[in-house]
């Protein structure tokens, strides 16, 4: 009888985690109409970067004004804007000042975001490929590569773990994935050199993933990183 209710209530229990786990490892895809549905946690840049895209085109498509507010449940048009398919979502009005921080660009160089060894090359398909590896110790600081803004903190992206991701310019995204803790919130503003996190594990190592976006397509980050 014992080993009748386990064999029962191991299936249920597995259902209940994998239900509570979803919102981090499952990304919706978007509507046969390309509507992608809001869910808490996200934000325009998250969305973006997830599809591939300008956060200003995205911004553009559905008439969102700086500071890009976004909410749980407002339906966001992804693909298909050539076709003329409307976003029936009702948006709030947003009063912001004359001169809104998502506007500002954000001077000086880059820097490393973390000490370590480069591992994997660039490519520009897929998570591995569209930055570069850095490989550290346990505990290592990462710091942000270049001052910015942070517009998202958090674990809704799938293959990046706790991520951060920071906007240095109009045109730059910056991305630090599978941090260990994080030591910013969303809205900050950063200086680069600043610690922002601790270097997390993937793989069975320390290691942190950055990437680097110009217009929502990444680059090579060794093309603005100084020479070791």
């Amino acid at each position: 009888m014992k080993w009748g209710f386990c064999y029962w209530i191991f299936p249920f229990l597995c259902c209940i985690v994998l239900a509570n786990c979803a919102h981090v490892f499952n990304w919706p895809e978007p509507s046969r109409h390309g509507i992608y549905m809001v869910r808490q946690g996200d934000t325009l840049y998250s969305i973006a970067w997830h599809y591939g895209l300008d956060y200003r085109e995205l911004a553009a498509w559905n008439h969102i004004a700086p500071p890009y507010l976004i909410y749980p449940g407002e339906q966001i048009q992804v693909v298909g804007h050539s076709l003329g398919i409307g976003v029936t979502a009702t948006r709030s009005t947003v009063t912001s000042s004359p001169q809104p921080l998502a506007r500002r660009s954000y001077q000086g160089p880059w820097v490393w975001p973390a000490v370590g060894k480069v591992v994997g090359h660039f490519t520009g398909v897929g998570v591995n490929g569209s930055g570069i590896g850095i490989v550290g110790t346990v505990g290592e600081t990462v710091v942000a590569a270049h001052s910015g803004r942070v517009v998202y903190v958090g674990s809704g992206l799938p293959s990046y773990g706790r991520l951060i991701i920071i906007r240095d310019s109009p045109e730059y995204l910056s991305a630090y994935a599978f941090n260990q803790h994080i030591k910013v919130a969303e809205g900050m503003i950063v200086k680069a050199g600043q610690p922002i996190a601790v270097m997390g594990r993937r793989d069975g190592r320390a290691l942190l993933h950055f990437e680097i976006r110009r217009r929502g397509h990444p680059i090579n980050p060794l093309a603005l990183l100084p020479r070791h």
